[in-house]
């Protein structure tokens, strides 16, 4: 009896420890056991039956979140100084003394306001000796031309007259101009930031009269790196907040073209309030400058995995398949290149009757290679057949934040599994088309080939791997674009509707592609 209690007790012991304690491991037993029971029990029904639900049972659990992009605030942040949007150092013109009273640096100036004022001196001497000259030489020349119409003056002497009449139109003006700039006047309105010239001192041409800012506006001005420069756009809000606490807001209104040789950095200028003119030139002020908001998806970071390559992405469900998208791209051999390009309205007339996956426009693809140990693009553009760097492809279309409009795809590893040499086949067969002329007509000829044509060729060696569909030319309304109705008339050919080809777009809807890369940021071409 006493040990059918100690043994009892060592039951209850067992039960509470793996109820309290160790819950996950008795939760499994069951589940086990459940499914024993499960296979036993369905023992009597037919195989089929059975291996669907042990397969049911074998399937990996995921959960599926969906994610609704939202938009974002895009702010970049440098530090810069002010600056006066005029400064004007005013300088004589003319020689000779000063007679006005020097006005006080500080002075609020009016535009035409006197700023200093020279002695004539004989100025005004000159100027009546030039008036005279060339009345004289008026007469003289009226006399010539006279006697020149009866027979009596020489073609020399009427040239000579000429020459002494344009002299003394040339002294009268020089005069006149002197006595013009004798006062130095305000180009525009502001503050007198020196003295102006003392009375009685002498003044030569190019001697400083005074120096005027205008601060009723101020410049903000910043210098950008390389890598940041295509992230903001003219016309952008910005704002800007001085070390002595004063803050105001404007807009870009340059951005310069050419960097600095040392630092490798972009000129920026915001044009900026200054209301009561509070903010001086030259203070140190940081920038912060609106870029384009963007809507994006705030992921986890519990969402991130890898994939069969050690590549951190993010697994998303698209059309009912699962694709993996990378965080960084890494180019691979093989890879599809699809391009939103801009180069023509061409490019537009494309867009327009075929929409690519996600809705997304393009109108350019090309394959990435692997050529001396660098990744390269193999293409048909304008001149043909061609092997081209992936900067020079990519610098073709951007966004107006300087984000290349490309898309990456990658064939899925399932496909390439039973096709273990598509690619390798692909490559080899682009090689003996190298050089082939543009296939302007839009025909599939293999005599000269656009861009899908030409990856299409090289894929469909062995296998279809494209498929071909009926071109239309036609935009929603079933009328013919005019953009190709000008194109192909001016090629004196039939616009080829109807006729079987491939585009873009089509192959982005590939079944067998797997999308694994969207640009989100400025390209580095370093």
């Amino acid at each position: 009896m006493r040990l059918i209690s100690i043994f009892l007790a060592v039951i209850v012991a067992f039960s509470l420890y793996f109820l309290i304690v160790d819950r996950k491991s008795l939760i499994i037993f069951l589940e086990r056991f459940q499914s024993k029971e499960n296979i036993t029990t369905l023992s009597n029904k037919n195989n089929e039956s059975l291996e669907s639900t042990i397969s049911k049972k074998e399937l990996p659990f995921v959960i599926v979140k969906k994610s609704v992009a939202k938009q974002t605030e895009n702010i970049l942040i440098l530090r810069g100084r002010t600056e006066a949007i005029r400064k004007v150092e005013v300088r004589a013109e003319v020689n000779g003394g000063v007679i006005s009273k020097p006005r006080l640096k500080g002075s609020r100036i009016l535009e035409n306001e006197t700023l200093c004022e020279i002695a004539a001196g004989t100025r005004y001497v000159t100027l009546n000796e030039a008036k005279m000259r060339l009345l004289e030489a008026e007469k003289k020349s009226n006399v010539v031309q006279s006697l020149g119409e009866k027979g009596y003056s020489t073609e020399t002497n009427k040239l000579t007259q000429k020459t002494i009449l344009e002299t003394a139109k040339a002294s009268l003006a020089r005069a006149e101009y002197e006595i013009s700039k004798l006062i130095i006047k305000a180009p525009f309105p502001g503050i007198l930031e020196d003295n102006t010239a003392e009375i009685g001192s002498y003044l030569n041409t190019g001697s400083l009269c005074g120096t005027i800012i205008d601060l009723s506006k101020i410049k903000l001005i910043g210098y950008i790196p390389e890598l940041k420069i295509r992230e903001i756009s003219l016309g952008s809000k910005a704002y800007g907040t001085t070390v002595s606490g004063f803050s105001t807001q404007g807009k870009v209104n340059f951005i310069s073209k050419q960097a600095d040789l040392i630092t490798k950095t972009f000129r920026v200028e915001i044009l900026a309030d200054n209301y009561e003119e509070l903010i001086r030139d030259g203070e140190t002020v940081e920038i912060s400058i609106n870029l384009e908001n963007n809507k994006a998806h705030l992921l986890p970071q519990s969402v991130l995995t890898l994939n069969d390559e050690g590549q951190v992405g993010v697994r998303a469900v698209i059309n009912n398949y699962v694709d993996f998208f990378l965080l960084k791209y890494n180019p691979q051999e093989g890879d599809f290149i699809f391009q939103d390009l801009d180069s023509s309205p061409l490019c537009d007339a494309i867009e327009e009757v075929t929409p690519g996956i996600f809705n997304q426009n393009f109108s350019h693809v090309g394959l990435i290679i692997k050529e001396n140990n660098s990744f390269r693009i193999l293409e048909a553009f304008i001149n043909g057949v061609k092997i081209v760097s992936l900067k020079e492809f990519i610098s073709r279309s951007f966004d107006k934040n300087g984000v290349p409009k490309i898309t990456i795809a990658r064939i899925h590893p399932a496909y390439l599994k039973e096709n273990p040499y598509l690619i390798n086949d692909a490559i080899k067969k682009s090689k003996t088309l190298l050089d082939k002329p543009y296939d302007t007509n839009f025909l599939m000829d293999k005599n000269s080939f656009y861009c899908s044509e030409l990856i299409y060729e090289i894929f469909n060696t062995n296998n279809e791997f494209f498929k071909l569909n009926p071109m239309t030319y036609k935009n929603s309304k079933g009328k013919f674009q005019q953009t190709w109705v000008d194109y192909f008339k001016n090629l004196k050919v039939k616009i080829p509707e109807g006729e079987p080809g491939i585009n873009p777009g089509k192959m982005t809807l590939n079944k067998n592609l797997q999308f694994i890369y969207n640009y989100k940021k400025p390209y580095d071409f370093n």
